[in-house]
């Protein structure tokens, strides 16, 4: 009878962790689903000279100068710079 018992728990345990895992795994696909698609941008072939020379460096490696601050996080590529960026930081130079 203690057999039977534990038989029968362990199978109704069994289904019930099954439906909730098919629950689970159905939210997340629809969630991943649903998340809109965050755009690629694309280093030009000139990056990895342009990574190297002494503005970029003293900017990313000396001053820790992130890539969206100075790149628009919504353009696609990073070849273009918006040198108007550069005025929140070197307001004396701009002048």
């Amino acid at each position: 009878m203690r057999a039977a018992l534990a038989i029968v728990a362990v199978t109704v345990a069994s289904f019930a962790f099954g439906f909730f895992a098919a629950g689970i795994e159905s939210t997340v696909t629809e969630l991943q689903r649903q998340q809109q698609p965050r755009p690629t941008r694309a280093a030009p072939e000139s990056w990895r000279l342009d990574r190297l020379s002494p503005g970029h460096s003293m900017h990313v490696i000396n001053y820790g100068v992130e890539c969206n601050d100075c790149h628009n996080p919504l353009a696609l590529t990073f070849e273009n710079v918006d040198f108007g960026v550069c005025t929140a930081c070197h307001r004396e130079q701009a002048a």
